[in-house]
């Protein structure tokens, strides 16, 4: 795949070299995700700071509500590109889906369980339990998931069952669709506790409704240590199309990146354009969490695919494996990066 990768990029060389201001076409990158959430972390700076702009991308931004709707849309072909879990991409290439991991995104599986003030005390559960302790004591709640099968989904099963629960008759998980339903069914107290990225379990603590109980941004769920939550995927068929386009992708990416690290008060201004009427308190604290844990380079390691199929098979009923050059095409963040350094 890269060769065939870098054999269509020939056509491309003279604009690669192109000065500074020079004329570039420009070409729309539809981008399916699953609704508004900071583990979008790159992709809000790369957008809002107008690097994808600078490479001559027009974003078409499109909510389609769910990780597993986002991979039908890469699949589907009505997505160019779409930030995603990366286990949603080895399940795909496991049943010979068309679709595959280009970039880096989000270094920390964002995503926590809370609990109701009610439900803490029901269940007796202590900031300071270990994470084993916090598990076990999850039993008989009813927790709120975007949908079956998503990244919500996976991290609870994933807790229960290496641990030795059967999530199934250990808690009971309500789909309610995106963060803001999931919060309004927590408010309306139809569930005892959600599983969601920021800024919603930030939001829960700042109304005193709750508390995260299971945090992997905190180190204490050891299997998510070293596994990336979000990669940005396309399609085998996308690379070949449009390699100028996911070129150029990867540029803004690389730009974006280097930005946000190095500018953390102008970066904090472009994230805010997209969560204006969060409570200032909570944004100040989750746009510095997430702008440490967001990828420093677009490029995805092999460390990274290997702790993520350690992480899937904790649940898995037949193991997974997976091959590095048939889950992720490196090519062009690997040529985007060779750039920054000429």
């Amino acid at each position: 795949m890269r060769q065939t990768f870098a054999a269509l990029l020939v056509a491309t060389a003279t604009l690669a070299g192109m000065p500074a201001g020079a004329e570039q076409k420009t070409e729309k990158l539809t981008v399916a995700t699953g609704g508004d959430g900071m583990h979008y972390f790159p992709m809000y700076v790369a957008r809002g700071g107008g690097f994808f702009a600078q490479e001559g991308i027009e974003v078409d931004w499109v909510n389609v509500g769910s990780g597993t709707r986002q991979a039908a849309s890469v699949m589907g072909g009505s997505a160019d590109v779409s930030p995603l879990a990366l286990f949603h991409v080895v399940k795909a290439n496991k049943e010979g889906a068309n679709m595959i991991a280009i970039a880096s995104l989000f270094d920390v599986y964002g995503m926590s369980v809370v609990l109701s003030n009610e439900a803490i005390e029901k269940s007796g559960i202590k900031l300071d339990m270990s994470v084993d302790e916090k598990v076990s004591r999850l039993k008989g709640l009813s927790l709120g998931i975007s949908s079956p099968g998503s990244s919500t989904d996976a991290l609870i099963r994933s807790l229960l069952i290496a641990r030795g629960h059967n999530p199934d008759q250990t808690v009971n998980l309500q789909p309610f669709g995106a963060g803001t339903s999931i919060l309004a069914a927590f408010e309306k107290k139809l569930t005892d506790g959600l599983v969601y990225v920021a800024p919603i379990p930030e939001t829960v603590e700042q109304r005193g409704l709750g508390r995260s109980v299971i945090n992997p941004f905190l180190g204490e769920v050891p299997e998510l240590n070293g596994v990336p939550y979000v990669i940005l995927a396309s399609s085998r068929e996308t690379l070949e199309k449009k390699p100028e386009l996911i070129l150029r992708s990867m540029r803004a990416l690389k730009k974006a990146m280097a930005f946000a690290h190095a500018n953390p008060r102008e970066t904090a201004k472009i994230l805010r354009t997209y969560f204006p009427d969060l409570d200032q308190a909570v944004f100040d604290t989750v746009s510095e969490t997430y702008r440490g844990a967001s990828a420093k380079s677009p490029v995805l390691t092999r460390e990274q695919l290997d702790r993520t199929v350690s992480w899937m098979n904790l649940t898995a009923k037949t193991p997974y494996s997976a091959k590095f050059e048939d889950v992720i095409e490196d090519g062009p963040a690997l040529k985007a990066m060779a750039e920054a350094s000429n």
